[in-house]
């Protein structure tokens, strides 16, 4: 990976800076790394190097719980504004939910679920529209400012089978790649990373939604096949983000929009229901993003237009608000 033009102020102060051991993990892995970089990343690794503390006197810093592959990537994102996502081993098996553990529906409810009309396309596709766009430069989950563009791995593996395990674990790997990321950087308040590895998983979700959808043609939306390996992976991974993250968090927000600009594909997908009894909170944010109906005259009619003639879509009888609250 390149160096990138402007995400370190001075290079040569960081070449001159002392050089820190971090010691990292169970296995005791030894990083050396100069002061400068760290400490101009994260604000706890500035604070604990030169606040007279004893990893401050002794340049050592031990890190017993994290994973070297964290520190790896946070030292090449220092360097270079960005990081890589660990290839999956060979052989490596992402089993995220438990098939034994499958919500079983009886014959009857399985009848209805079977029957029952997706929404129409209209209803969340204004929401799909505004959610795939807050990647974009200005919006909610933006790449920072300066940062190079994304680098890596990030989609299934679009040579495997569509609905095998096989190509969806490099997609999972990213996820939660990026999500460890983003705990990291929580935990070390490390601000510009966080936000990146928020542009980052805002694009592997994205990217999961049109590959799960299967679509064959814009207009055929409500009639695209479900994939239930890519749900699987995506209940596991709103898990891990509500496990792993305080109520209010950024990244849960990004989770239940993803879900949310999914609803009609989601609400009928074995596992949902073990979802949302495993994260009880999540059916209420849900329900709380989700769109509403609202008087025609309050909405945003270019936006409105514009997505309608992106997706090939006629327009409703009635207007939909965003779950996207603030944001238009």
């Amino acid at each position: 990976m390149a160096m990138a033009t402007g995400c370190l102020d001075d290079f040569a102060e960081v070449l001159s800076s002392r050089v820190i051991t971090f010691i990292v993990g169970p296995e005791k892995k030894a990083f050396h790394v100069n002061e400068t970089l760290v400490t101009s990343r994260s604000e706890v690794f500035r604070k604990m190097l030169t606040n007279g503390m004893r990893e401050s006197k002794e340049g050592v810093v031990e890190l017993d719980d994290l994973d070297p592959c964290i520190f790896t990537s946070f030292i090449q994102y220092a360097l270079c504004g960005n990081y890589n996502v660990p290839k999956p081993e060979d052989g490596t098996k992402v089993e995220l939910l438990d098939k034994k553990a499958r919500v079983r529906f009886n014959n009857l409810q399985e009848s209805v679920l079977d029957r029952r009309p997706l929404d129409k396309p209209e209803t969340n596709l204004e929401y799909l529209n505004h959610f795939m766009r807050q990647g974009d430069m200005g919006m909610s989950y933006a790449r920072p400012p300066g940062l190079p563009a994304s680098v890596g791995p990030e989609a299934p593996d679009m040579k495997a089978k569509p609905d095998s395990p096989v190509s969806w674990s490099r997609w999972t790997v990213a996820c939660a790649h990026h999500m460890r990321m983003y705990v990291f950087a929580d935990r070390y308040d490390a601000g510009e990373l966080r936000q990146l590895c928020l542009h980052r998983l805002h694009r592997s979700l994205v990217f999961r939604l049109f590959l799960s959808l299967s679509l064959a043609k814009p207009l055929s939306l409500s009639l695209a096949k479900p994939n239930e390996t890519g749900y699987r992976y995506l209940f596991e991974a709103v898990a891990f983000g509500f496990e792993n993250t305080c109520p209010g968090d950024k990244i849960r927000k990004l989770l239940v929009q993803a879900c949310v600009a999914d609803l009609p594909q989601v609400r009928p997908m074995t596992g949902f229901k073990e979802l949302c009894g495993r994260i009880p909170e999540l059916s209420y944010e849900m329900i709380m993003e989700a769109p509403i109906s609202r008087p025609p005259s309050t909405i945003n009619t270019e936006a409105k237009t514009q997505a309608y003639e992106h997706y090939g879509c006629r327009q409703p009888d009635r207007d939909y608000t965003l779950g996207l609250r603030g944001w238009i």
